[in-house]
């Protein structure tokens, strides 16, 4: 049986008017925030479907981008580090040899070192800077820079 049935028929003979009509505005202002809370959880619920099917295609973009790093050919410079081999040319960054992610740099000191860190594992590592090493090493290959 619906509350406000239950109020009406009790309105005469145990409720006053004024009673009444506090107790109906109250169950009608608790229906209405009901009805509010309601459609805003199916709205989080909704909302959370959609970064749940995203959060799994991130992790699916994620895995390709591993595997087609794990793929690529790298080599390891001094300091621990690798470098990319592209096609005719080197990548020109840094890359972690556990994840093969690009690591962040920063100057250390004075000196012509980088610190290189990974993002992911947290790999640390202070070698002289990666773009000096690669020049190096195309010099290496094509035989320039040497008088």
């Amino acid at each position: 049986m619906d509350f406000l049935k239950i109020l009406e028929s009790l309105k005469e003979k145990t409720l006053d008017l004024r009673d009444f009509e506090i107790l109906k505005h109250a169950y009608e202002t608790q229906q209405e925030n009901f009805c509010q809370l309601k459609e805003t959880s199916q709205l989080w619920k909704e909302k959370a479907e959609r970064q749940e099917k995203e959060i799994v295609e991130l992790q699916k973009e994620l895995e390709a981008l591993r595997k087609r790093a794990a793929s690529d050919e790298f080599e390891e410079i001094p300091g621990g580090v690798l470098i990319k081999r592209l096609e005719d040319t080197y990548s020109m960054h840094a890359y972690c040899p556990n994840c093969k992610l690009v690591m962040g740099q920063d100057v250390v000191s004075h000196v012509a070192a980088r610190r290189y860190t990974c993002p992911e594992c947290g790999l640390q590592t202070i070698t002289e800077s990666v773009e000096n090493q690669i020049i190096e090493r195309i010099n290496e290959i094509t035989g320039t820079g040497k008088e």
